[in-house]
């Protein structure tokens, strides 16, 4: 019998980049992660009996089909559901809408199905919706784990340390409302099959996990800046070295990168990561976020700046839908 359910989950952003997959299939990446969990931005889902199937999805829906009909192979159930899926942060446009979408889905199928007590049941059908889902299943600086097998057993995320080892403010300038021209998936692929920078990127993600797992435990902010932005900007000259090419920065997100560089020059601890789209995350010590956040909002083309840090607690249950 299907349950109401309903759950909350955190977008998150990458410091040490997924890009590429080794498994289409299985969703499995090709490299390792580091991630930081957002607080406040991110997506809640829905699940309730219904008559007929109902998909009410921001986003791409054939990710969500595939989630739900994945929870159906394993269960065997085949009741009618009503799915739903919103989202607060952008959706599309490079901050993870697709990885916190997913993961709320999950959790709230595990819950509908009968699972809520199996996490790795959980990883395994948000994985499948977009690899980056199981970050969002956690809270803190998380890492995830690329693996070899290929059954992707040994594929899996934890939390490597809390939130509260390094606290973070987040101030994200949003560049743009519109979505992305090419997405992740795609891009991904793309890149794999004809951007020349591609397997260099893949070959030294081992030696980036190691500097930002290494700079993470030693509380060292400038250290774990240096590895996001050199991450950030290697992941954009593998989009832009494709073929066709993929640009998917915009110029208030140059400009963006400039303001944070002046600003660390003049002794502001802060850092810049961008994942695959045009809006950018700053990381900066709390008691200097709102200068951050006023110098960005100060930007032409940035049309607005959004407010988080690193959170304590990555996807949850909420109150049972009625």
């Amino acid at each position: 019998m299907i349950r109401a359910s309903r759950t909350w989950a955190p977008a998150n952003l990458a410091l040490v980049k997924y890009w590429g997959k080794r498994d289409a299939v299985r969703n499995l990446p090709a490299t390792s992660s580091l991630s930081a969990t957002l607080g406040l931005f991110g997506s809640e889902a829905a699940i309730l009996p219904a008559d007929a199937d109902v998909l009410e999805v921001q986003g791409d829906p054939r990710r969500a089909i595939r989630v739900l009909q994945a929870a159906r192979d394993l269960t065997g159930l085949r009741d009618p559901l009503r799915v739903v899926v919103r989202n607060t942060v952008p959706t599309a446009a490079g901050l993870a809408s697709s990885a916190s979408s997913m993961a709320a889905l999950a959790l709230a199928l595990s819950r509908a199905l009968g699972f809520e007590d199996d996490p790795l049941w959980v990883a395994r059908l948000a994985r499948l919706g977009s690899g980056s889902a199981v970050r969002s299943l956690l809270g803190g600086f998380v890492e995830w784990v690329a693996g070899i097998a290929p059954d992707g057993s040994d594929c899996q995320a934890r939390e490597a340390f809390p939130a509260e080892h390094l606290p973070l403010a987040i101030r994200i300038a949003v560049t743009t409302d519109a979505p992305k021209p090419v997405s992740s998936g795609d891009a991904m692929e793309r890149c794999r099959l004809t951007s020349p920078c591609y397997g260099d990127f893949v070959r030294d993600n081992p030696a980036a996990m190691e500097q930002g797992r290494w700079a993470l435990a030693d509380r060292d902010l400038a250290r774990l800046g240096s590895v996001a932005e050199e991450q950030s900007l290697r992941l954009h000259e593998v989009l832009r070295a494709a073929s066709p090419p993929i640009d998917m920065l915009l110029p208030a997100s140059r400009d963006v990168i400039d303001v944070v560089l002046r600003m660390r020059d003049r002794g502001v601890p802060c850092f810049f990561t961008i994942d695959a789209g045009p809006s950018v995350a700053v990381f900066v010590e709390e008691a200097h976020a709102d200068a951050v956040g006023s110098a960005l909002a100060a930007i032409p083309g940035v049309i607005r700046v959004l407010e988080d840090r690193v959170a304590v607690e990555g996807a949850r249950f909420l109150a049972e839908a009625p």
